[in-house]
């Protein structure tokens, strides 16, 4: 084990942001954790790859009303979705900021019946996938 990331809650989603060191944890404890994860040691051409010691610098909070249960970055990492247990999908414009905080700004919110369980963008970014305790997927453009 290099390292563990404390203060989370009980987790039930991870998505790493592509190309980056950018992970999005979502936990029980009603909220979206953004962290950078960076390795302190090891070979410096791949931050991930050969780490000796892995830190965690907590990026941001993203509060809910309840249970985070999903969250995907889109392909392009440009947008954040979070899926939580009261049925809302929030979608949410990430810009990262060079050696600081990321601007997190709410773009829109759905709500759907039942708990929200599975988000997964097309390919192409252009669609959200939404799944849940309603019985159906809802495609999100």
């Amino acid at each position: 084990i290099l390292h563990t990331i404390k203060d989370t809650g009980f987790v039930g989603t991870l998505d790493w942001r592509l190309n980056s060191t950018v992970l999005a944890i979502g936990s029980r404890d009603d909220k979206c954790t953004v962290v950078d994860i960076v390795a302190a040691e090891g070979d410096a051409s791949s931050p991930l790859k050969r780490a000796q010691h892995i830190e965690s610098n907590l990026f941001i909070d993203i509060v809910r009303p309840d249970w985070v249960n999903v969250v995907a970055f889109s392909p392009g990492g440009t947008i954040l979705a979070i899926g939580d247990r009261t049925g809302a999908v929030v979608l949410y414009d990430y810009v990262p900021v060079r050696g600081g905080t990321p601007k997190v700004t709410h773009l829109t919110s759905f709500v759907m019946d039942g708990a929200i369980l599975s988000l997964e963008w097309s390919p192409d970014g252009r669609w959200l996938y939404a799944g849940g305790e309603d019985f159906t997927v809802t495609v999100i453009a």
